[in-house]
């Protein structure tokens, strides 16, 4: 996905605000720049692939994120010092030992712009991370509500009649549902020491990541809370959709089940799971499972994750690890005995809908703290609503993994 990232929002247009000579254009596209990369890169590192491509080599993105930290800082420095009458500094170093700075509003507001910038057109890119086609998301003007119409999922009966004696047929409905979307506040405090922020040479990708990771890690609840009450609710999932482990005989119901209530065939869908949950999938060689084995090729062999199994390719969810259990006991949010079948992205409704306010996906601010440690506070306010949005069906495999019936 992040492959897809438009080129243009790497060449952002010359504003014309340039302090102590550099650009603050230059600043967010290399900005973002640098997030795809880290991002992608750690990406690529966890799944063993490929799957995203770097634009720069090892030492080209160490030289480039260097780089950019110091233009940041200086420029921000350079705007904060320009408000007091005061020449732009001449190098990094004086910024860094300007322990002021830490306090200086003009500083830490040029520098939350900027941060803002680098990172919201990255966050749609972030989000179909989460959950791929399994959640759809859209934009509301800010303040306002998005109505999403689903239409009834019903078909006509016909029974056996005479002429002229249709009207004592059963009486069918065809209606039609609405689901609102109010995208609210959802905020987050971060405290880092100013040294940890200005002095460190780490990598300053990183510190972007760190902030979309916040945010992955919220829509992963809300897809993760959403998709409980699909699996929950009777209205949503049907007793005939609804798998208590995975066998072959649950797996074909399942399929059949989606393709029927939806009027799909089967190469219209898609399985949704973790990469522990998309594992079991695997044909044990037993006759019962000799039917899953076509096609499945090399797949499994080269990825470490079936590819097409009954016709059906498997898509996997990310895991996000519940906040305050990295070092703990890293729990993770989405659960990982689930399997999710449900028709593709432009045969059948998306089952979550997901709205951003339109302008205002995310907002940053940076103020110093009250005590005297050398702190400042990063606030982060993300404007959106996760809704189920069940026009089309969907079968919910859980306890996968188990031994049970």
């Amino acid at each position: 996905m992040l492959n897809s990232f438009p080129v243009d929002q790497l060449k952002v247009a010359d504003d014309g605000q340039k302090m102590g000579g550099i650009s603050r254009s230059d600043l967010i596209a290399t900005g973002r720049l640098l997030t795809l990369e880290c991002n992608g890169r750690a990406t690529n590192s966890i799944r063993g692939d490929k799957g995203y491509t770097p634009k720069l080599d090892e030492i080209g993105y160490a030289n480039l994120s260097t780089g950019h930290r110091k233009k940041l800082l200086m420029f921000c420095a350079a705007r904060a010092y320009a408000v007091q009458g005061k020449p732009a500094p001449e190098n990094v170093e004086q910024v860094k030992n300007d322990l002021s700075l830490c306090r200086n509003q003009t500083f830490l507001a040029t520098l939350a712009g900027i941060v803002q910038e680098v990172i919201t057109p990255v966050l749609p890119y972030v989000i179909s991370n989460v959950a791929g086609r399994l959640m759809e998301s859209t934009t509301v003007p800010l303040g306002q509500t998005k109505e999403v119409t689903v239409h009834s999922n019903d078909w006509f009966v016909f029974e056996d009649s005479s002429w002229g004696a249709s009207r004592s047929a059963s009486l069918n409905h065809l209606y039609d549902d609405t689901v609102t979307l109010n995208p609210r506040p959802s905020s987050c405090r971060v405290q880092i020491k100013w040294f940890q922020l200005v002095a460190n040479d780490n990598d300053i990708g990183y510190f972007y990541n760190a902030i979309l990771a916040g945010y992955y890690n919220k829509n992963m609840g809300n897809f993760t809370q959403a998709v409980n009450e699909i699996s929950t609710n009777t209205i949503y999932l049907p007793a005939y959709l609804k798998f208590i482990t995975y066998n072959s005989a649950n797996w074909a119901s399942a399929i059949m089940g989606v393709s029927a209530a939806n009027r799909l065939h089967r190469n219209q869908l898609v399985a949704y799971g973790t990469y522990a949950a998309l594992q079991q999938v695997l044909p044990k060689g037993t006759p019962s499972d000799a039917a899953l084995t076509y096609g499945l090729g090399q797949e499994w062999m080269r990825n470490g994750f079936l590819g097409v199994v009954g016709g059906v390719p498997l898509f996997e969810i990310e895991q996000s690890l519940l906040p305050g259990t990295v070092n703990t006991t890293g729990q993770m949010m989405f659960p990982s005995d689930t399997i999710i079948i449900a028709g593709r992205a432009g045969s059948a409704y998306a089952p979550i809908y997901t709205a951003f306010a339109d302008g205002s996906p995310l907002v940053v601010e940076m103020n110093p703290t009250d005590t005297g440690d050398m702190s400042i506070y990063i606030d982060c306010t993300a404007v959106m609503d996760t809704k189920v949005v069940m026009g089309s069906k969907i079968a919910v495999i859980t306890n996968v993994g188990s031994t049970g019936g």
